[in-house]
């Protein structure tokens, strides 16, 4: 395993080569880049040669964002284990596929359903930019995969409606390719500028009223990866009576030493998943820690 990340915030995994020289996955690679309950911005890595490119579990509304990595001769991809909805994916690149694109499963660890939501927007002309290929002399391996124990998955993306996939409604997963019909439209054009829409735009359509927790969770995430902090902060405070930004928001007034309003955050917030729970373990213990200045 190259990269691993456990209960991470503000994980930050870029520009990274592993394997690259690598064109036959190998079981002595297993893992490119594993990431469990963290929010992870992920960005131009290149991974080859490994039984799973990329491996994120229990990644939920916390906003994080995939996108502008290579995956080559990789058997599979992108493993979305658990609940994943928080994740926003632009133009990452799955090629010389020895086996699946996408894999959707449940996590074994609490039994949670596999969960990838919707990638990309058609109507607003932001597909999610995937690029399949398959390695010479393997055949035709499903481009998307949804095990048992999965919710429904929809991809919005050029073609999506033509990508070869093995789902079983019965046992609860299903996928829908909606193929996106943008005629005048340059992927190149729109993944050299990681595809996505501007600062403003987003601000733009959360001042409108149509605010939702992915919605804050791309603009926060767009904030960060500007290195613009300043604006990432006061989009916390604006917005702190949402989930996604109550648990931005423990981490800062424990920095700040507001461990009183810090733990009134905390008492507030759902312990439903493992993620979850295991979040505000770990910050009810880092609280008490600065409390009583052993920090």
């Amino acid at each position: 395993m190259s990269i691993q990340a456990s209960g991470t915030d503000n994980l930050s995994i870029r520009d990274n080569h592993i394997n690259e020289s690598y064109n036959v996955p190998s079981p002595d690679r297993k893992i490119g880049i594993y990431a469990r309950g963290s929010n992870p911005i992920a960005r131009n890595n290149s991974i080859g040669g490994t039984q799973f490119g990329m491996i994120l579990t229990d990644t939920e509304a916390d906003g994080s964002l995939l996108a502008g990595n290579v995956l080559n001769n990789c058997f599979t991809n992108i493993t979305a284990e658990g609940n994943n909805t928080g994740i926003t994916t632009r133009c990452n690149h799955l090629i010389n596929r020895w086996g699946v694109g996408i894999q959707i499963r449940p996590w074994s660890i609490n039994n949670e359903p596999g969960d990838l939501g919707i990638q990309g927007k058609c109507d607003e002309n932001q597909p999610a930019a995937f690029t399949f290929t398959t390695a010479t002399g393997v055949g035709n391996p499903f481009a998307i995969r949804l095990e048992a124990n999965t919710n429904p998955f929809t991809l919005e993306d050029v073609g999506a409606n033509l990508l070869s996939n093995s789902s079983n409604p019965d046992a609860g997963g299903s996928y829908s390719g909606v193929g996106c019909n943008l005629p005048d439209f340059s992927l190149d054009q729109y993944c050299s500028g990681q595809g996505y829409t501007s600062i403003d735009d987003i601000a733009n359509l959360i001042g409108s009223g149509g605010i939702t927790d992915k919605a804050l969770s791309e603009l926060l995430v767009k904030y960060l990866d500007a290195e613009d902090y300043t604006a990432a902060l006061q989009l916390i405070y604006n917005y702190q009576n949402s989930l996604v930004m109550q648990r931005r928001l423990v981490p800062q007034n424990i920095v700040a030493d507001s461990t009183t309003k810090a733990q009134q955050v905390l008492q507030q917030l759902p312990d439903n998943t493992e993620e979850t729970y295991q979040y505000k373990r770990f910050y009810t213990l880092l609280n008490n820690l600065k409390t009583t200045h052993r920090n």
